[in-house]
C-alpha cells in the first residue's frame, strides 16, 4: 500500500512538472512572437510557415483621419502602423479639403520610419483680427505678442497702442483677440515712422519715432495706461544696447548646443539659427544658401537660396518652414520636400508670424493684422 501511494505522489510531481514546463514554454514562445511581431517580422504559409522580416511605418498627420496611399494602393488612415517588405516605397497622404503629401520613402529592416505629415487647406479661412487702420504692427521674439497704435482717425477705438496676446490656450471655447490698452500714444506722432522693439524678456517694449527723434520705454509690468510710459530718448542707445547684447547671449548660448561642427562655421552668426519647436532640428544659412539639420540622426540638408525663401520660420508642432516668396506665403518641410503655396494673394501679405499651436498664421498688412488658418 505504502509502495503504491509512493508511485502516485512520483507520478503527480511529474505531471505538476510536465505541466510548468508546458506552461512555461507556452509563455517564451508567445513572448518570443510578441517581440518579433513588434520588430517588424511577420508570418507567411505560401509554402509552409517562414517568418519574413519587415520594416515598420508609422504614418501620423495633422488633422489626422488622412487617407495612407503607398505606391498608389490605400492601405489605412491616419494615425496607423503599417509592416512592410523592405524596399522603396512612393507614400501619399491625403484628405478632403487639404494639399496632398507625399515623399518617397525607404523601408528597412527592423526599423521603424516615422512619416509625419502637416497637411494645409486647399482653402485657408482669412479673418480680421483687426478691422480699423494701425500703425506699426510688430511682433515680440517668440510670436507670442504684438504690439501696435491704433491712431485717433480709427472710428470707435480709443486712440493709443495696443497690445494683443496670439498665445494658444487649452480651451474648448473659440478664444477672441482682445486687444489690450498699454498705453497713451499722446507723446508719439500718429505716422508709420514709429517702430516698436520688445526687450529679450518681452517685459517692455521701446517705441521710436524717426520723425521727432525721440524715444519711449513702455513698462509691461505696470498696468496703468497713464504711468507706464518714460521717455528715453538720450538713453535709447544704452539700453538698445543692452538689449542686443542680452539677445546676443541668448543666441548664443542655443547654438553652444550644436554639434562641434557647427559651432565655427556659424559662431559669427548665431541670430541665424533658427530651431524648431521641438529642437530637434535647426535652420541656418550660409552665405546664401538655406541648410537644415536633423540633430537626432545627424543629416544634413540644403533647402533652397536666400532669394527664394524670405523671412523663414518653423511652424509649430509639425517639421514644415514657412516664408515669403514674391508675396506668397509657401511651406517646405525640413528635407526640402513638400513645396506647397499656402497663400498667394501677392498684394496683401507684408509679413507673416505663426500662432502658437501651428493652425493659424497671422497676417501683417499695410493697415490691418488678420488670421489666417491652414489646418
Amino acid at each position: 500500500m505504502l509502495y503504491n501511494t509512493t508511485i502516485m505522489v512520483k507520478n503527480s510531481s511529474q505531471k505538476s512538472a510536465l505541466t510548468l514546463l508546458s506552461v512555461l514554454s507556452i509563455i517564451i514562445s508567445t513572448t518570443f512572437l510578441i517581440s518579433i511581431l513588434a520588430r517588424g517580422y511577420i508570418p507567411q504559409y505560401d509554402n509552409g510557415l517562414k517568418i519574413t522580416a519587415t520594416g515598420l511605418l508609422s504614418a501620423t498627420s495633422l488633422p489626422k483621419n488622412a487617407s495612407v496611399i503607398i505606391n498608389d494602393k490605400l492601405y489605412s488612415t491616419t494615425d496607423s502602423t503599417i509592416n512592410l517588405v523592405p524596399a522603396d516605397y512612393q507614400l501619399k497622404i491625403v484628405k478632403e479639403g487639404y494639399l496632398p503629401w507625399n515623399k518617397k520613402i525607404t523601408i528597412q529592416k527592423e526599423m521603424v520610419y516615422r512619416a509625419q505629415a502637416t497637411l494645409f487647406r486647399t482653402n485657408p479661412i482669412l479673418t480680421p483680427i483687426t478691422t480699423n487702420d494701425i500703425i506699426s504692427p510688430t511682433a515680440n521674439s517668440d510670436f507670442s505678442e504684438i504690439v501696435y497704435i491704433s491712431p485717433p482717425s480709427s472710428t470707435s477705438i480709443k486712440p493709443g497702442i495696443y497690445l494683443i496676446e496670439t498665445g494658444y490656450y487649452l480651451s474648448l471655447v473659440p478664444i477672441k483677440y482682445q486687444p489690450k490698452f498699454i498705453a497713451q500714444n499722446r507723446f508719439l506722432p500718429t505716422d508709420k515712422t514709429i517702430t516698436f522693439t520688445f526687450s529679450p524678456n518681452s517685459k517692455q517694449i521701446i517705441a521710436k519715432s524717426t520723425l521727432k527723434h525721440t524715444a519711449y520705454l513702455i513698462d509691461l509690468t505696470i498696468n496703468d495706461p497713464k504711468k507706464n510710459i518714460t521717455e528715453i530718448t538720450f538713453s535709447n542707445e544704452k539700453i538698445s544696447q543692452d538689449w542686443l547684447l542680452q539677445s546676443k547671449q541668448l543666441n548664443t548660448l542655443s547654438v553652444s548646443k550644436l554639434p562641434k561642427i557647427f559651432t565655427t562655421t556659424i559662431a559669427t552668426n548665431p541670430a541665424s539659427v533658427i530651431f524648431s519647436g521641438d529642437e530637434s532640428k535647426f535652420l541656418y544659412k550660409i552665405d546664401s544658401q538655406y541648410f537644415t539639420y536633423d540633430i537626432e540622426k545627424n543629416i544634413n540638408y540644403q533647402i533652397d537660396n536666400q532669394n527664394e525663401i524670405n523671412s523663414p520660420f518653423w511652424l509649430p508642432k509639425s517639421n514644415s518652414i514657412i516664408y515669403i516668396n514674391s508675396g506668397k506665403i509657401k511651406s517646405i518641410e525640413f528635407d526640402g520636400s513638400n513645396k506647397n503655396t499656402i497663400f498667394s494673394d501677392t498684394l496683401f501679405v507684408k509679413s507673416i508670424i505663426p500662432q502658437l499651436d501651428g493652425t493659424k498664421l497671422t497676417i501683417f498688412t499695410t493697415d490691418n493684422i488678420f488670421n489666417l488658418t491652414i489646418r
